[in-house]
Parts: structure tokens; sequence; C-alpha cells
């Protein structure tokens, strides 16, 4: 959500740090969105033959290394490129994100933990309103695009480090994968 909101809350100062019109960045805004759209469309399903888990951790690593890219972006093609990359990125990892929740999730509350899930995208977007003004005032447009670039890396290297795969996958795919067992002891510790 942080990644989504942030470039239209940076027009104001990247528009008149580069003497150009708001129009101007209209591509650059909506690339995030049909980046979006292509990811969760063509790159998501790479989940379904590699795993969630290592799909999601390597969407997120180009989220946080095409964000970092859009700091250093010096016009308005660059940015909607780095925007184009960002958004396809997001839209594989959301899939990936809300398919690995709900394979974790008992049948009976899995809809309603997946759209708690959904609405984290909207409480990024409203932090993206809280944070921006203050890091703008005090560091410039491009320390925005570090800290939407720095939170993805993070969490990517947990998920890889910590983060369980899916047990479907597992079972589908792995099928003699010791980490069946470690799931299954902590998300079911009364069965053998």
């Amino acid at each position: 959500g942080y990644d989504l909101q942030v470039l239209a809350l940076t027009v104001p100062t990247l528009t008149k740090g580069w003497g150009i019109a708001p129009a101007s960045l209209s591509l650059a805004l909506s690339a995030s969105l049909l980046g979006m759209g292509l990811g969760a469309a063509l790159l998501a399903p790479l989940g379904d033959r590699y795993g969630r888990r290592t799909v999601l951790a390597a969407t997120m690593a180009v989220v946080g290394a095409s964000s970092l890219l859009t700091a250093l972006a010096h016009d308005a093609p660059q940015l909607a490129l780095c925007r184009l990359f960002t958004g396809a990125a997001l839209g594989a990892s959301l899939a990936n994100a809300y398919s690995l929740t709900a394979d974790f999730k008992p049948r009976r509350r899995r809809a309603g933990l997946i759209t708690l899930a959904y609405c984290n995208t909207a409480t990024g977007a409203l932090a993206a309103s809280l944070v921006v003004p203050g890091v703008i005032a005090r560091y410039g447009w491009p320390a925005t695009f570090v800290i939407g670039g720095a939170l993805p890396l993070a969490l990517s290297i947990a998920l890889v480090t910590t983060g369980p795969e899916s047990i479907k996958f597992l079972l589908l795919r792995r099928p003699r994968s010791p980490a069946i067992a470690t799931i299954l002891r902590t998300i079911a510790s009364g069965v053998a």
C-alpha cells in the first residue's frame, strides 16, 4: 500500500523540482496499476510452480529494488519504467500473499482473514499519507522511495529465512519435504 501511494504524494515536489507539468507524470502514476494487473495475471501463477513463499520473497525483492531505483530517476519515462516494475512485482506478490494466507487458515475463518490481509494494503497507503510529507520536508522526495524499497527488501529476507512455504505446495510438489512435518506440528500440534 505504501509503494502504491508514495508516487501520488510526491507529485507536487517532483513536478516543481523537475520543472514539469503534473500531467507529465500521468503515465508514471498509471504504470504501477498497469504493472499490478500484468503481474497478477502473468507472474502470480509462478507461485503454483515454484512455491508461494519463494515467489513472494522474489517479488518483494523486486519491489524493493525497483523502489530504490525510483529514487534515482531523473525524468518521467525513467520514473514510469520503475513504477511499472514495482507494480508488476506488487501484483504478483499480493496474489501469492493472499494465497499463502489462505493455505494456513481454517476454512471457516479463511474469508475474513484474507479480507483482513487485504486491508493491510489500505493500511500501507494510509501510512504513506502520514509519513511521506514529513520525509519529503526533511530529506527530499527520493527518501520516500528509499523507505519504500528498504521495507520490502527486509521482508524478502525475513521470508527467505523464517517464512513457511505453503503446505499445499509442499504436499503436491515436494511430498518428502521435512518442512511438512514441521509446519503440521506448528498449526496442528495434536496431529501425529
